[in-house]
């Protein structure tokens, strides 16, 4: 008998790779281990800059979806290699782990240090260094991140020129568009930071969780789905298996991250948050979020609940959905691409 998977569940596992937790955090803008490129360097370098900082500061989130454009400040604090996000900390990153504060108390989402094999970002990316504009009061070196096949700036990412920090991200539509950005528009050293003392409101992570890691997992077996490469040019970089059962798959072209969440059962969608544009994906409904971090979509094909979750343009993320569909419709992604092409130009 099947399951229905409800919005809770769907809930916890967008959370996973929308907030930057599980492999998302360390194979995002991740280089090759041995490049000698000052802008891959900066790319490499910015999450150990992170954790050697230690600051408190407010981030600004702009986006686009359906009803236009939203913004949205979030304040950050980060000490002694621990962040926290949101106005109580909602979510905690330190080093390999990853906490999210929900009703449940806090959900260990992710826990233990894991090396996805992700390709180097140059292999699909050209990446343009240069001098950047002042952000939230900081001098700052830019990098442009253009498709190596048409040209096209998709990401542009701004560092701070003494610490490394990445300071401000902008997404572009394929006309060039800003469609997201993450940017700090205030950051300050944390008290006592210069003396070794931190203070006493310092982020901390839990000492315990009601839920437990998933588990590397090397092979899936039918009804799962598991396309070694999707897309242009992402590459699965790792399995993974949950308390729940839950199976995560973390695809990477090296700049980007997409992470697609697979069920068996029959998707309830009664229980679906509001707000998605209703499309169809291999002749069967789904439905897609844009949300401040990413894009979120949902469908089910062959008694498998699926959710892609990922911080790629759309464009990009409905190519490697394709490669999830079965071989019988060749249609379904010049209909998916219509959709979000042509009235958003996502």
């Amino acid at each position: 008998m099947s399951s229905r998977v409800s919005r809770s569940a769907l809930v916890v596992t967008a959370m996973a790779a929308l907030t930057a937790l599980g492999p998302v955090a360390d194979a995002g803008l991740r280089a090759g281990a041995d490049q000698s490129d000052p802008a891959e360097e900066l790319l490499a370098n910015a999450r150990h800059a992170a954790e050697r900082s230690a600051f408190s500061g407010v981030l600004e989130v702009t986006w686009s979806d359906a009803a236009g454009p939203h913004s949205r400040e979030v304040p950050v604090h980060s000490a002694n290699g621990v962040l926290s996000l949101g106005d109580e900390g909602q979510v905690v990153v330190d080093g390999p782990r990853r906490f999210v504060h929900e009703t449940e108390g806090w959900l260990a989402v992710w826990g233990g240090t894991v090396v996805p094999d992700v390709p180097s970002p140059s292999e699909k990316w050209r990446f343009t260094l240069r001098d950047g504009p002042v952000v939230a009061g900081r001098s700052t070196r830019e990098v442009d991140a253009a498709g190596r096949d048409d040209g096209r700036v998709r990401e542009r990412l701004y560092f701070d020129t003494t610490t490394g920090l990445l300071l401000r991200r902008e997404q572009l539509d394929r006309r060039g568009n800003t469609v997201r950005a993450v940017s700090f528009v205030s950051i300050g050293e944390a008290a006592g930071a210069l003396f070794g003392v931190l203070p006493a409101d310092a982020p901390r992570a839990p000492l315990a969780s009601a839920t437990r890691q998933p588990r590397s997992i090397q092979t899936l077996a039918a009804p799962y789905r598991a396309p070694s490469t999707a897309g242009d040019g992402f590459r699965l970089a790792g399995r993974y298996r949950d308390s729940a059962g839950t199976v995560q798959l973390f695809y990477s072209d090296g700049l980007f991250a997409v992470s697609v969440f697979e069920q068996q059962g029959e998707l309830d969608w009664s229980e679906l948050p509001a707000g998605g544009d209703s499309r169809t994906v291999a002749g069967a409904d789904a439905r897609r979020y844009r949300t401040p971090t990413g894009v979120v979509t949902v469908w089910e094909s062959d008694e498998v609940v699926y959710t892609a979750v990922g911080d790629a343009p759309t464009d990009q993320v409905d190519g490697l959905l394709a490669d999830f569909m079965p071989s019988d419709s060749p249609s379904t992604f010049e209909r998916v691409t219509s959709f979000v092409l042509g009235p958003f130009d996502w």
